[in-house]
């Protein structure tokens, strides 16, 4: 099953600890903290949500459940956004 997929019209740039993200077809900019951009670099199609989260929480079983809680509301909120296509 595909996984979200990064709208094919966002510019990423990280500036210090954060990643700016010009989306060219709205015209809109967003500022990511580590986590998000992490998250948004993962939505490539190929990676399904809990694939994400298990990338973010590397092999520490005891962080996948907030990993897994955070990416959904991560995407949700990239959703919300038109970042990313579910």
């Amino acid at each position: 099953m595909p996984g979200p997929q990064a709208v094919s019209t966002l510019d990423m740039r990280d500036v210090r600890d954060e990643t700016v993200v010009h989306d060219t077809g709205s015209q809109r900019i967003h500022v990511l903290n580590r986590s998000a951009a992490a998250v948004l670099r993962l939505c490539d199609g190929r990676h399904s949500e809990d694939a994400i989260a298990r990338k973010i929480a590397g092999d520490d079983a005891a962080l996948l459940l907030r990993a897994r809680n955070d990416v959904e509301r991560i995407l949700r909120t990239f959703a919300s956004l038109q970042l990313i296509e579910t």
